[in-house]
């Protein structure tokens, strides 16, 4: 059998698909979703800035993203590089690899020396105040809980440090610069893009210098600091070096620093946010998750090992990741030609692996659409009873935290503030989402809920 070539890959072409796209362009993720159910788990992408390629199977996605990893480099690094040139996300190669080391080692000991005590603040000092027949916005909660977080465990002096307090607004307009459907034009072209909204860019210019001038700050103060024992930050750990294989390089080390800031935040933000919001239209969810967190223990040493025990809190966060992935989509370039099936593909093509689309597709979730905690409890019992041996998909139907040597090293991190924030949250509190409240996904280079997610609380 002859192999068939790009022009051959079914899905739409020409201006008037690309006209669409660009219409719909918030909605990026609900495209690919069309495209995958119309025309299958290899589909074109409307694209005139590159050749672009959906791909919806996960033994496709594994391929790229890890298994075959070496024949691919990210997509669309000139719009990373704009707010951290060096940092980890933008890099590649063995400069990726290197930096990626030094980092997962800093937040692994960080994690235990930092991140309990610090996420048990963090969710205590935003709750305080509530009282019954509060309406609050859960995103907004979610967002206040990990900015305080990730400053907390990256800054030496974390309760004073000016990021913690960065105007909510002000840090999302970094994130909606950066849109997908500009991807593959020159910068020439995208600088032009958002010069059609010269003040809202001139704005976020003025908040990304405003931040790297404070990390800045923060390495100076780390380097004067004297204080005895182990650090407890990431900066410090980073800036020593003794614990990471030597000290990082100024540029590196700023730019990883910002990196992570703005990862923990955003990304971890936006998935609890809709977390909260989820499982406030869900009364039964939130009893269940009022009952492991009565077990909660008060020293935040022991809550590693509770974590072991709430099946529904980490149930409900599995939900969570796979409808509303913070990072929804994945793109790779290739380096050479490379065949799926009986496609070959010419380098340079451009290879889209979305988590929107595939944790979304009946094939591998039935009822994809609804949200069911209980799917991961269900499969969780049935493994403990010996019923099964583990889901019956493949292993990247499910891959919220991208996969191979780029795999998300904040997971551990989310995993534990995610945690404490629904526990802490539905202990005391039964939240009602508000009847006229539609908050709706959009696609920036993360996945945000538009407009307020607003709840009525009421005392448990």
């Amino acid at each position: 059998m002859s192999l068939r070539s790009f022009r051959d890959v079914p899905g739409p072409r020409g201006p008037a698909a690309y006209w669409e796209l660009c219409r719909r362009k918030t909605g990026y993720g609900e495209v690919l979703g069309e495209l995958s159910a119309r025309y299958g788990d290899v589909a074109t992408i409307p694209h005139p800035g590159c050749r672009a390629v959906l791909l919806s199977h996960p033994d496709d996605i594994q391929a790229v993203l890890a298994t075959k990893a070496h024949y691919f480099r990210i997509f669309g690094q000139d719009m990373l590089r704009r707010i951290t040139p060096w940092g980890i996300v933008a890099l590649e190669g063995q400069v990726h690899d290197d930096s990626r080391g030094r980092m997962m080692l800093a937040l692994r000991k960080i994690l235990s020396r930092r991140v309990p005590d610090t996420t048990a603040r963090a969710c205590r000092r935003r709750l305080v105040g509530l009282r019954d027949g509060d309406v609050i916005d859960v995103g907004k909660l979610a967002r206040d809980v990990t900015l305080g977080v990730a400053a907390s465990i990256l800054y030496p002096s974390a309760g004073d440090d000016p990021a913690a307090h960065l105007d909510h607004a002000e840090f999302a307009a970094l994130f909606s610069r950066s849109t997908p459907w500009l991807l593959g034009f020159p910068p020439a072209v995208q600088w032009a893009a958002f010069a059609v909204d010269l003040p809202t860019t001139i704005r976020t210019l003025r908040v990304h210098a405003s931040l790297r001038r404070q990390v800045r700050e923060a390495m100076a103060a780390a380097r004067a600091a004297t204080s005895p024992g182990p650090p407890g930050d990431m900066l410090s750990l980073l800036v020593d070096g003794a614990e990471t294989g030597g000290p990082m390089p100024e540029e590196f080390l700023a730019d990883n620093i910002l990196n992570l800031l703005l990862a923990a935040y955003e990304t971890s933000g936006n998935a609890l946010a809709w977390g909260l919001w989820a499982t406030a239209g869900d009364p039964s969810l939130q009893e269940r998750i009022a009952a492991e967190a009565a077990s909660l223990p008060d020293d935040p040493a022991a809550h590693d090992a509770w974590m072991n025990d709430a099946h529904w809190v980490d149930a409900t966060l599995r939900e969570t990741l796979r409808l509303y992935p913070s990072v929804w989509g994945l793109c790779r370039r290739a380096l050479a030609e490379y065949r799926i099936g009986d496609w070959l593909f010419p380098r340079g093509t451009v290879f889209l692996a979305s988590q929107w689309v595939t944790q979304r597709d009946p094939r591998w979730f039935p009822d994809p659409l609804r949200f069911d905690p209980g799917r991961w409890e269900e499969e969780r019992l049935a493994v403990a009873a010996g019923r099964s041996h583990g889901p019956k998909r493949p292993s990247f139907a499910y891959f919220p935290f991208g996969g191979g040597n780029r795999f998300c090293i904040g997971k551990g991190t989310f995993e534990f503030e995610g945690s404490m924030l629904l526990a802490t949250f539905f202990r005391d509190w039964i939240a009602e989402p508000l009847a006229d409240c539609r908050p709706r996904p959009v696609f920036f280079s993360t996945l945000r809920p538009e407009g307020a997610m607003l709840v009525r609380l009421r005392r448990r």
